[in-house]
């Protein structure tokens, strides 16, 4: 922990609890040796990965969701894509939390690169119905969130697994799932939500465009895959 500033470019011991974490994750390939106060050592095992290495007791990986729909969101390249998703449940007040559910699938071998980032927007029917829309729609939407108080959109960005298996890691030839909680703001419009994904490259700097400030239909605008409801009350 202390003493890697030595040998490691940029390390800072806050970073011990996190990298601890990562590598934990993956057991089969860094297995615990050593420890002694601020020191671990692990043994690698280099080369192909084990084929046991993918069961739910040793990765971030899941194997046994059911209730998908279909709905397809390729990434950047094409090397793998979302094939399934859900969000569940399709009921809710505003407020509430949701289980966003993704099934993935690989389609290639992938090279090391910048991270993946999901982006799952909520869009409200009004504001949903038109894919290009009109210039300066954004503005119009922006203005009336501002006279009522109440959200009409929602976007929640998700590193796939926590960040904590990257996708060069990922099994190829087999479905694999993960489900993750979305809290949704309090102050969202009642209404139905087109539920709208898609799958970019995470940047430091984000590239906008012109259309990205004057549409509604943006950078972020993805696959619309399934629809929710967000009401003043549920039915007991």
């Amino acid at each position: 922990r202390n003493s890697a500033p030595g040998f490691l470019f940029d390390w800072s011991p806050a970073l011990y609890p996190q990298t601890r974490k990562k590598l934990s994750a993956l057991e089969t390939r860094f297995r615990p040796l050593f420890e002694d106060g601020d020191i671990t050592v692990y043994l690698y095992y280099p080369g192909s990965i084990p084929p046991d290495v993918w069961i739910p007791e040793d990765t971030p990986l899941d194997f046994g969701v059911s209730g998908l729909r279909n709905c397809t969101i390729r990434s950047p390249g094409d090397e793998f894509y979302i094939s399934q998703v859900a969000v569940s449940p399709g009921r809710v007040l505003p407020g509430e939390t949701v289980k966003v559910s993704l099934g993935y699938e690989m389609s290639d071998g992938l090279a090391y690169g910048l991270p993946f980032i999901i982006h799952i927007r909520f869009d409200h029917e009004s504001i949903a119905g038109d894919v290009e829309g009109y210039p300066m729609d954004k503005h119009v939407r922006r203005l009336r969130e501002r006279r009522s108080g109440h959200k009409l959109r929602f976007r929640f960005d998700h590193r796939p697994f926590g960040g904590l298996l990257a996708a060069d890691r990922w099994p190829a030839a087999v479905m694999f799932y993960e489900s993750f909680p979305v809290k949704l703001p309090s102050t969202l419009e009642p209404g139905r939500y087109t539920v709208d994904i898609s799958i970019a490259r995470e940047t430091r700097l984000p590239n906008f465009e012109l259309r990205d400030f004057v549409f509604n239909r943006d950078q972020y605008s993805g696959t619309r895959c399934l629809q929710i409801e967000v009401t003043r009350q549920l039915e007991r």
